[in-house]
């Protein structure tokens, strides 16, 4: 069961907000990338949607180099565990944050049932949830979760869709994740922490992009783009597979 952070009390006007983080976003990888020198390619940018350059894995990674196409709060939830059809995920039932796109992610992604190959490097991770709408806190039935990420040894698939998917939550908006905890890349003059970057749409909503993110992981604390509300806490499954969960709210479309 994942750990239980404390809500915000604070009452939120949800456009503004998220045009606000959205331009904080932006504005902080435009920041990074000058301090960085900005040629290297590795730096995350919100929606730029390119491949980026040759980067460098961090520690406890796996090795490898980056390929050239290479909590509970308010927004979203850790502790649901697939829950039942219409609980809401929060008192609050608040819109999950969004997060920067990074230059990684590919369109077209097949469906996919796991991202997980059998033989495949890294620690197995399971995450499990489910999908709401901010309007009413209902389970959404038709959504979908385009989900990328880095291997084991932080490269990303730009050849093919290796860790790259679309999964189908059932009718309770419930859904089961499986993959591994991907590796760190350098990212300008820094490593950025683990993390899986997801779309999630639902009809009648509006599109979220978004990252989650690990409790514990060492680069947390120095990364520009991380938000709380994204951290999942870690548990032990089975034959060293770790578990977590995460439920997305979706806000309804204008």
């Amino acid at each position: 069961m994942a750990k239980k952070h404390k809500k915000s009390k604070k009452l939120r006007t949800r456009v503004p907000r998220r045009t606000f983080l959205r331009a904080s976003s932006a504005l902080g990888a435009s920041l990074l990338w000058t301090a960085c020198g900005g040629d290297d390619g590795t730096l995350e940018q919100a929606g730029s949607g390119q491949s980026g350059t040759t980067g460098t894995t961090g520690p406890g990674s796996g090795g490898g180099a980056q390929s050239s196409t290479s909590a509970t709060g308010p927004g979203a939830t850790t502790g649901a565990s697939g829950g039942t059809g219409g609980r809401p995920p929060t008192p609050e039932c608040a819109e999950t944050e969004d997060n920067i796109e990074g230059p990684f992610y590919k369109a077209g992604a097949p469906d996919k049932t796991s991202l997980y190959e059998a033989g495949m490097p890294g620690t197995r991770l399971t995450i499990s949830g489910q999908v709401f709408g901010l309007d009413g806190c209902e389970a959404l039935a038709g959504a979908v979760l385009d989900v990328w990420q880095a291997d084991d040894a932080a490269v990303y698939d730009g050849a093919g869709y290796k860790l790259r998917g679309k999964l189908h939550p059932d009718a309770d908006g419930k859904y089961v994740l499986e993959t591994i905890i991907p590796g760190h890349y350098l990212n300008g003059a820094q490593y950025r922490p683990a993390h899986v970057h997801v779309k999630a749409s639902a009809p009648g909503h509006v599109l979220l992009t978004t990252q989650l993110y690990f409790e514990g992981d060492p680069y947390n604390d120095i990364d520009p783009f991380i938000k709380p509300e994204l951290i999942m806490t870690l548990s032990d499954g089975p034959n060293g597979e770790k578990l977590a969960t995460f439920d997305f709210v979706l806000a309804p479309s204008p």
